[in-house]
């Protein structure tokens, strides 16, 4: 019960952060710091799994969800409300999320049977590359938003 309040503290402590933090920093800093820290954590998850090391895979586990709180939680929700234009803004969130979550539980249910198959290092490892590929893409394609009203945001996507 302690560590499971513990876990849910840091996550409470890592959104009031990424709240209070993300309008100074910017949307894509916080975006590739929150990508990069879950594919670290992931990586480690994987390591620790093979080596045997459960404190670790502790930290790690609880780490991911700190940096996940800092970025992917929050802000592909914010980024859609900035990006879509107004016409479509609602539907698009709409089926953005939808999508989300049918995946978030198609991972949920497919969890364990991937540990069967593939072991947890080799698991974790995956997910690691995974979320590696969406740092990569966030790179590549998603523009800062900071400061900008939601015309100028527009004209990015349109230019």
């Amino acid at each position: 019960l302690l560590m499971t309040m513990g876990v849910g503290f840091a996550k409470f402590a890592a959104t009031i952060v990424a709240a209070s933090t993300v309008e100074h920093s910017g949307r894509r800093p916080a975006l590739l710091l929150s990508s990069l820290g879950v594919t670290a954590c992931l990586a480690a998850l994987g390591a620790a799994e093979l080596l045997g090391i459960s404190v670790v895979s502790l930290v790690a586990l609880c780490a991911f969800m700190v940096f996940f709180e800092l970025g992917l939680g929050p802000l592909p929700t914010i980024l859609g409300s900035e990006v879509y234009p107004m016409r479509i803004r609602a539907k698009a969130l709409s089926l953005g999320l939808f999508i989300n979550r049918l995946l978030s539980g198609a991972v949920s249910a497919g969890f364990p049977l991937m540990l069967e198959i593939f072991g947890s290092s080799l698991t974790f490892f995956g997910f690691a590359g995974i979320a590696m590929l969406g740092t990569v893409w966030c790179m590549a394609t998603v523009p800062e938003t900071k400061g900008l009203t939601l015309e100028e945001i527009q004209t990015l996507f349109h230019a």
